[in-house]
């Protein structure tokens, strides 16, 4: 863990923390402390130097424009050549799911705030793939079938199915979008939930982060809505076929164990979650 970097703190937060301890989360090497000030106040300490500062200057300039009671307040930030610094709302005492709670309505009823909210102009915006990830997948099954989770004979009767769904899929629009919506990016009280770690915003469509909701409560034994949303299919043969390359493919063979686990995770609950929407065999 890196040392708090105290003087770019005290420029951020405009007084120098007395106390400070190391706080986990998130998959990124930007490092995190929570820190306390001579008031007895207390703050969330984002920082990154070098290759790590962009996410950093990324989430604070999103933070910069919110409005609203679905992100943590931007207390201040210091930027300098090689290194950006990021102080944020503490809320460390809040709810970390898992475990959810068994009425999740606060948290859909923070994405549909996030997306009424006005997307900074700034954002990049997400866009339409090119091409579907199940026809590459059914070009050169061996690597998907080699995870598994599947059969030959569950990839030959499903994947028009999915390719068609995933054709459809459609992530554009004018929507704020976080983009990274799971259980380690929400903190819940009462009646309230906040998202944090803003560095993957973008412009697009709001289904996108219904259906990371979705996935979230599916993957992480939270309550499943009764329910779907508009566009669940094409979201669903979308994202499987990302995890499905993602975890087969050259680049990502030397994958964290932790981050190794948690996607197969997430792909046996789209699996699962396909074969409800589609009416497909479970293996």
């Amino acid at each position: 863990m890196e040392t708090l970097p105290i003087d770019a703190v005290t420029a951020a937060a405009g007084v120098r923390p007395q106390r400070w301890v190391p706080a986990g989360g998130g998959y990124t090497p930007v490092s995190r402390w929570v820190v306390s000030f001579g008031d007895g106040s207390t703050a969330f300490v984002k920082s990154g130097a070098g290759d790590e500062a962009w996410p950093v200057r990324r989430e604070r300039d999103v933070l910069a424009e919110l409005e609203g009671v679905f992100a943590p307040a931007l207390l201040g930030s210091h930027d300098e050549a090689d290194r950006a610094t990021l102080v944020v709302e503490d809320l460390s005492p809040w709810r970390w799911p898992p475990p959810y709670p068994d009425d999740v309505s606060a948290l859909f009823a923070t994405l549909d705030r996030v997306a009424a909210h006005p997307a900074p102009a700034h954002l990049p915006a997400l866009e339409k793939p090119a091409s579907p990830g199940w026809l590459e997948i059914a070009g050169d099954p061996a690597p998907f079938l080699g995870l598994g989770l599947r059969t030959a004979h569950w990839l030959d009767v499903s994947v028009d199915d999915l390719v068609a769904a995933e054709r459809a899929f459609d992530p554009t629009g004018d929507d704020l979008v976080h983009n990274d919506i799971w259980s380690g990016n929400l903190a819940m009280a009462d009646d309230r939930c906040v998202l944090v770690d803003w560095a993957e915003a973008h412009r697009g469509s709001h289904a996108v982060d219904l259906g990371f909701a979705h996935l979230s409560l599916r993957s992480e034994q939270g309550p499943v809505p009764t329910s779907g949303f508009a566009g669940d299919r094409a979201f669903v043969a979308w994202w499987s076929a990302s995890l499905a390359l993602r975890l087969t493919t050259a680049r990502d063979t030397r994958l964290d164990p932790v981050i190794d686990v948690g996607l197969r995770q997430d792909l046996e609950a789209l699996l699962v979650w396909a074969a409800e929407l589609f009416a497909l065999p479970p293996r």
